[in-house]
């Protein structure tokens, strides 16, 4: 009589990367359903009202690495937790702001960095050491949640609708911090030795260097060579920013 494997505590750490992508991501990407009711409230350009989202992208990829390289120093479910109470705050300030320079202020730098610390620079290498086999489905299911966040942003225009902006993004501001915070806390651990497990393998993972015709060590790389792909890195994500704020703006 075969028993079944339990279920290995890592997917359940991918199911809460994924919904924290959910509603993270979700704070950004609503700004398309926001942007008309704030035209139309303030009058201000179309250009200098969708640099809000254009700052909010430049500062995020500023922010990114920073956030990346705490994580290796820092407790990683703090950073998390923190850029959750950062992104919540952020959120719900929106609905207090007046003039551009406190949109520019609050949804174009405050809320980046709670989105950095709470998203993929903290995500992607809990992930990483979580599964040393199917990492690259463990990792496609975990990023699915910015791109579920959709869903949840026209969640967030009918609410606009309703309640109209400002009460909106409290609302939005709110029950991300609600659901997030308790469910960090709870099921959200960085590495399998904080719960004395190991990574996840299946059952026809062997652990062992990969030998043969065309194999490279990585101690033969030439450190040129990795500076340069990491600065065609960094130039990826600096034209990543520039064509998504040029989209926004056109648009």
């Amino acid at each position: 009589m075969s028993s079944r494997t339990p279920l290995h505590l890592g997917w359940m750490v991918v199911v809460v990367c994924c919904v924290v992508g959910i509603l993270s991501y979700g704070v950004r990407h609503s700004f398309s359903v926001f942007f008309p009711s704030i035209l139309a409230e303030f009058s201000w350009s179309r250009g200098s009202t969708a640099f809000m989202l254009s700052l909010h992208l430049l500062v995020y990829g500023l922010v990114a690495p920073i956030v990346g390289n705490l994580t290796d120093r820092w407790k990683p479910k703090r950073l998390m937790l923190g850029g959750v109470s950062i992104l919540g705050g952020a959120a719900a300030l929106c609905s207090l702001a007046q003039e551009l320079w406190q949109f520019y202020l609050v949804f174009g730098v405050i809320t980046p960095v709670g989105l950095a610390c709470c998203g993929s620079p903290v995500m992607n290498p809990t992930i990483a050491n979580w599964f040393e086999s199917r990492r690259g489905l463990a990792l496609g299911l975990a990023q699915m949640g910015g791109g579920l966040s959709f869903v949840y942003v026209v969640l967030i225009e009918y609410v606009i609708e309703v309640l109209g902006w400002r009460l909106s993004y409290v609302v939005m501001g709110f029950s991300l911090t609600a659901i997030l915070l308790p469910l960090i806390l709870a099921l959200y651990f960085f590495h399998p030795s904080q719960k004395r497990m190991q990574p996840f393998r299946s059952q026809s993972f062997r652990r062992g260097p990969r030998t043969g015709p065309g194999t490279v060590s990585v101690s033969d790389l030439n450190g040129d060579w990795i500076r340069l792909c990491a600065v065609c890195n960094c130039g990826c994500w600096c034209c990543r920013t520039c064509v998504s704020g040029e989209a926004v703006v056109i648009w």
